[in-house]
């Protein structure tokens, strides 16, 4: 069974056989019915012969009754038969199924080196950017330090100036730009933490 086409084959595999299947249960069943109609054809027999005192017709529609509700009996067992009949072998399934896992295997052995330069793109990406951050915040501490003191809390905290009697955004004391330590952007957060993981999975594998 070829690895490119083993999805296409099995799927027809699958078709052939339910179909199969779904032929012979219809076949039986109309069968069934027939010998349904039968039976009821019979009652019917039995009943009117019964009004007429007929013996002969009696025995025969009973007789009629009887062959059709043993045929009954033995559509409806042949029904249950090819319900819980195994359509193929268990080996013939084994093999089937351990096709499709060696499928998934080799379908992820492509995807896993697929995304090897991808990653290592992004990996250079987020090192890049990271670094630019990092020298970023380093001469913000610089400036603060030996330059010009920040006092603007740009939003995050507000106050009424008592000069003024106007609400400021101005700090009365030097704050630093950031309250927290400031190390790039969320989506660089989720991407180096996507690549720790990614790291740890490549090195199991």
């Amino acid at each position: 069974m070829k690895k490119n086409n083993i999805i296409e084959t099995v799927e027809q595999k699958i078709k052939q056989l339910q179909e199969a299947r779904s032929a012979d249960l219809a076949q039986i069943q109309n069968k069934l019915t027939e010998e349904e109609s039968k039976a009821a054809k019979a009652e019917a027999a039995m009943y009117a012969a019964s009004e007429r005192l007929d013996a002969e017709k009696y025995a025969d529609a009973e007789h009629d009754l009887r062959v059709a509700r043993i045929a009954m009996r033995m559509y409806e067992q042949r029904l249950k038969q090819i319900d819980e009949k195994e359509m193929i072998t268990e080996a013939e399934s084994d093999a089937v199924i351990d096709g499709l896992l060696e499928y998934e295997k080799e379908l992820a052995d492509a995807f896993r080196a697929a995304i090897v330069s991808p990653f290592k793109k992004l990996e250079e990406l987020a090192a890049e950017y990271a670094k630019a951050v990092e020298k970023t915040e380093r001469t913000l501490s610089i400036w603060q330090t030996d330059i010009h003191a920040n006092y603007s809390t740009r939003g995050t905290m507000s106050r009424i100036d008592p000069a003024t009697g106007e609400r400021t955004d101005r700090s009365e004391k030097p704050v630093p730009v950031h309250m927290l330590p400031y190390e790039g952007s969320p989506e660089l957060v989720a991407v180096q933490k996507c690549l720790k993981e990614m790291k740890v999975l490549y090195a199991e594998n």
